[in-house]
């Protein structure tokens, strides 16, 4: 997916770093949780949609009380992510947790990518 798509799609402005993190939110108590366990901030977690190769899936195994989706990408800190977010109105985003990818989730972003 191309940034061009994410912006589109979510209206987040990529170029510009103070607007692009006001189209995130959380729950604190959660993204300490996150950090604690799997190692990534959800601030980091939230760079990942400005990767131009980012994956998007939708969670079809936890979209029973809210549709949410998966998105694959790099994140600033040059580490592949996987990131589980909902939408919140228009434009605003939810991130609900974030962790390193897999080597089996590494390579099939590389074969996805490479497309």
């Amino acid at each position: 997916m191309k940034s061009g798509d994410l912006v589109a799609r979510f209206g987040i402005p990529v170029d510009n770093s103070s607007l692009f993190e006001q189209h995130f939110v959380w729950n604190a108590a959660k993204a300490a949780s996150n950090n604690a366990k799997h190692g990534v901030a959800f601030e980091e977690a939230q760079t990942v949609f400005q990767d131009e190769h980012a994956q998007l899936f939708y969670d079809n195994d936890h979209s029973d009380d809210e549709d949410r989706e998966i998105i694959v990408g790099y994140s600033e800190k040059a580490r592949l992510l996987v990131v589980s977010f909902t939408e919140r109105g228009h434009a605003q985003i939810r991130i609900i947790s974030a962790r390193i990818a897999t080597t089996q989730e590494r390579k099939i972003y590389a074969n996805q990518s490479s497309r």
